[in-house]
């Protein structure tokens, strides 16, 4: 018989082995606040502000964060840079222009007024470095508006997380040191790759090596979320057996006329498939009219 001691540790690696791997420089922090402050001329729907708040909460806590930490770490390895400090990435929800250009400029840009105002005006969300010196950091802008709402409405909420955390992977080589000109890819825009993939998906990615990180990263943040919600919900303990969210009583068999009637009814409600509101009926529900150029692209628009 194998002593506690044994079996103690042994169930202490099996949870280390099993525990998802935790980003160690790579740090990122949802700002979004929990209701929605997408009014007005940029009004986002409630269940959409929802959509996009939940995925970036999502994707921090999937694989992405650890996959991108381990990335930049071989980059700066790879190139003998033994820098070993965390960087902090924020995102957060701008409301408009104005208060864009404040935050950017309370938090230390260096950017103009006229770049980061074309950058709310055309872009679904934005990623730059702010601060000076050892005080810098990384921030990504998400913008409310029209552009956003597309964005959400085609299902895109964690790609579009996703996208803006692959511009904050390059901003973190840098700021840990990667000198310019050893990056691993490029965020330049590639007119050919973006007419091209325009007529297929997502014309947004900027060029071939940046869309294959973003896909890649993408599908992990899926998988993890399949697999998430394959885990049984455990909702409470009776008497040393557990009960599942799915768990149902038992029905003790009807007779009589009872069971006629129960058996009627069962004949004439149909079947009733839990798979909730599709992308179709939520266009329509907020009545979304895209311009015909808009259209050959998923998103109408270009991330930064």
């Amino acid at each position: 018989m194998q002593s506690i001691k044994t079996l103690f540790f042994g169930a202490i690696v099996a949870l280390l082995w099993a525990a998802p791997a935790m980003a160690q420089h790579f740090h990122v922090v949802n700002k979004l606040p929990a209701k929605n402050v997408c009014k007005g001329q940029n009004e986002l729907p409630p269940d959409l502000y929802d959509d996009l708040n939940k995925a970036v909460n999502d994707v921090i806590k999937s694989g992405v964060i650890g996959d991108i930490d381990k990335t930049v770490d071989k980059t700066l390895s790879d190139n003998k840079i033994g820098d070993t400090n965390t960087v902090d990435v924020e995102v957060n929800i701008a409301t408009d222009a104005d208060s864009y250009l404040k935050a950017m400029h309370d938090a230390g840009t260096n950017r103009s007024d006229a770049d980061m105002k074309d950058w709310f005006g055309k872009d679904v969300a934005h990623t730059d470095t702010v601060g000076h010196g050892k005080n810098q950091k990384i921030v990504i802008f998400i913008f409310c508006g029209e552009h956003l709402k597309t964005r959400l409405l085609d299902g895109n909420a964690a790609r579009t997380v996703v996208h803006e955390l692959v511009h904050a992977q390059l901003y973190a080589m840098s700021l840990r040191g990667l000198p310019p000109g050893k990056e691993p890819y490029k965020e330049d825009d590639n007119k050919k790759f973006g007419e091209d993939q325009g007529r297929t998906g997502h014309g947004d990615e900027h060029n071939a090596d940046f869309n294959k990180i973003v896909e890649r990263l993408t599908k992990l943040f899926e998988e993890d979320m399949k697999k998430q919600a394959e885990k049984p919900k455990v909702t409470e303990k009776s008497k040393g057996k557990t009960k599942s969210a799915t768990s149902k009583p038992k029905k003790k068999p009807r007779r009589g006329k009872a069971a006629t009637e129960e058996a009627s009814a069962s004949s004439n409600s149909g079947i009733s498939i839990g798979i909730g509101v599709n992308l179709g009926e939520r266009r329509e529900r907020h009545e979304r009219r895209e311009p015909a150029h808009e259209r050959q692209n998923n998103s109408g628009f270009k991330f930064r």
